[in-house]
């Protein structure tokens, strides 16, 4: 467990190491090139980032679940990675021209031409990588995965610095991914080298190919209520859904999204460990997300008047209703943390893409009915169908892992029981002394820590699993910010 910990806290440092560079390089850069400049990168960036999505194909992801990882297996994941991303290069690299075309803009086409190259470069370091998740050794991805970020950095900075415009950025990531190849290569298992194989192709390709069915669902489920929202009530409307869905997504992007390099190779070594212990560390991973989200989206969906109001502006009021629906929506994901991952560590890819197609189709038909009856009618079918998606996601993840309803639903009860005391004292705060009435600023901030304050109060008055978690970090943490202060007397 102490392990599964460590790897958890470089996963967030990984993450939030990357935020602050590209927040840093952003705000540099801002300053360096034109909008004019950003934006034809932006548009070749479109291009790149779908051919990038079918680029690995699930290759990492078969490596990684992986029973076994031989030299033949593993030259098979490389052969079918090859493939796939030499020919997608070919394929940007012919459609570059047409597309700089359409936009009347030659600077597509050579943005188009240099990102195409790190498809020529990628598998020679993305199979080495997946080995690295696999192993857990998430130490070394953290070390690897910051010389980029910065090399990224220095080399965007720099070139834009010296006048390349558009195509500064085009180059640093190139030299990102050369970065990241090379220290792959450098922390490869020494007993594995990379050849071309046929035998077992049709393995990692029947696993790969149901990775990426699954993908697809899963990002024609995210994007199509803004086509139809878009194609019902104009673009306007498209503007408050995707600002009320960017700011529900907030929890994701912190704390889920930080944490998800880790799920698959832990499940993954649960599962060749025999998978007798599955069903008890998927109970506790719902039971600490839930511990986590159910707050924060109650208090989102609270303030969200105020925070819409600091973070957007006045213009953005109409996206208060979607935001506070939205929240439902996330709460209701919390039921089923990471089902997809933990399907793929269980070498169940199929079974995550059927539940894909299964939760897209409830999403048509919601929308379908709620097309004609305006834009909350449609949020709220989107809502409606994510709990048609937490139904699908709980019931096959019940066949798969096999968890107890009772455990499971004592997890959740404790979550629920833990989100009514956090919000007890806050909400009467709220109600009572108006405390948003004033200084919007204050006032959230008098929320988000009482709030806080509350929760680890309630995390310890009722034994939640979470807390020992909470007080183990914060010991652990508290030497090293001693020492940084004593280092600074």
């Amino acid at each position: 467990m102490n392990g599964l910990r460590r790897a958890l806290l470089i996963s967030f440092a990984d993450k939030y190491s990357a935020l602050i560079i590209n927040i840093v390089v952003t705000v540099i850069l801002s300053r360096l090139l034109t909008p004019e400049e950003i934006g034809v990168f932006s548009v070749a960036a479109v291009f790149v980032f779908l051919a990038t999505i079918m680029r690995e194909f699930g290759v990492g992801d078969y490596l990684i679940q992986a029973g076994e990882v031989t030299q033949q297996g593993l030259n098979a994941a490389f052969t079918l990675m090859l493939a796939i991303s030499w020919s997608l290069a070919a394929l940007l690299w012919g459609i570059s021209g047409l597309a700089a075309n359409f936009y009347q803009e030659p600077g597509v086409e050579d943005v188009i031409h240099v990102l195409a190259l790190s498809f020529i470069l990628v598998p020679f370091g993305a199979v080495f990588m997946a080995l690295l998740r696999r192993e857990m050794k998430f130490g070394i991805s953290y070390r690897i995965h910051l010389a980029q970020n910065i090399v990224h950095a220095v080399t965007g900075i720099s070139l834009a610095f010296w006048g390349f415009g558009y195509m500064s950025l085009a180059w640093a990531s190139l030299a990102g991914v050369v970065v990241t190849v090379l220290g792959a290569t450098w922390y490869r298992p020494k007993t594995l080298r990379l050849g071309l194989s046929f035998s077992g192709l049709g393995k990692v390709a029947r696993f790969g190919g149901w990775v990426m069915t699954s993908t697809v669902f899963e990002q024609l489920a995210e994007r199509t209520p803004e086509l139809v929202i878009g194609k019902a009530q104009g673009m306007a409307p498209v503007g408050f859904y995707s600002r009320a869905n960017g700011l529900v997504q907030m929890f994701d992007q912190m704390v889920m999204n930080a944490a998800a390099p880790v799920v698959m190779p832990h499940f993954s070594i649960l599962k060749r460990a025999g998978g007798g212990e599955v069903a008890a560390h998927f109970i506790k991973a719902t039971s600490y997300v839930t511990a986590m989200a159910w707050p924060f989206y109650a208090l989102l969906a609270l303030l969200a008047e105020p925070v819409i109001h600091v973070l957007y502006g006045n213009q953005w009021a109409a996206a208060v209703p979607l935001a506070q629906a939205l929240c439902l929506f996330g709460a209701m994901k919390a039921f089923t943390p990471y089902p997809g991952m933990i399907m793929r560590s269980l070498g169940k890819a199929r079974d995550e893409a059927l539940v894909q197609a299964g939760f897209l189709l409830i999403l048509l038909l919601t929308l379908v009915g709620t097309y004609a009856h305006g834009l909350n009618a449609i949020v709220w079918g989107v809502v409606l169908a994510g709990a048609g998606r937490t139904l699908l996601m709980l019931e096959r993840l019940k066949c798969l892992v096999g968890f107890s309803w009772t455990d499971y639903a004592a997890a959740i009860l404790k979550s629920g029981l833990l989100s009514s005391l956090a919000l007890a004292i806050p909400l009467m705060l709220w109600l009572s002394l108006k405390v948003l009435h004033g200084t919007v600023w204050l006032g959230l901030l008098v929320m988000g820590c009482t709030t806080l304050i509350f929760w680890v109060l309630a995390l310890h008055l009722i034994r939640h699993p979470l807390y020992a978690e909470v007080i183990g970090l914060f010991r652990r943490v508290r030497p090293r910010w001693a020492a940084i202060n004593k280092s600074l007397d």
